[in-house]
């Protein structure tokens, strides 16, 4: 499995993205992908700010139906494990950055993103 951050998500349902193309060979590809509850979150908002109520029901409607793709609702052991990680990081990723992080590290999933900080940054 691996987990989706907001970048590729975003990307794929915004054709007018740099990263557009790559994000929408990301999906193509027979995988089995882990959306988090807290990026499916930011993805919608982030839609619906930048392309409109629309946008953002239909692409929640599509994430929350494909088979393929699980939400995953974030468990109190890996929140807690995010906060004392952010807690001691140095460097300056979000919280949300931090706990995705942290999800990928405790379950042993290969992060998508096309963050550089965030791919930068690996596991905590």
């Amino acid at each position: 499995m691996k987990l989706l951050d907001a970048s590729v998500i975003i990307a794929f349902f915004r054709d007018n993205e740099a990263l557009h193309d790559k994000a929408v060979a990301i999906f193509q590809a027979p995988e089995d992908y882990v959306i988090m509850d807290h990026i499916l979150g930011e993805v919608i908002t982030v839609l619906k700010l930048r392309e409109g109520f629309e946008m953002a029901k239909n692409a929640l409607a599509i994430l929350t139906n494909v088979e393929g793709i699980r939400i995953y609702e974030t468990q109190p052991e890996i929140f807690w494990s995010a906060i004392d990680a952010y807690g001691k990081t140095k460097n300056k990723l979000s919280f949300i950055d931090t706990l995705i992080l942290t999800l990928a590290k405790e379950n042993r999933l290969e992060l998508l993103t096309f963050d550089k900080d965030l791919a930068k940054a690996g596991y905590l």
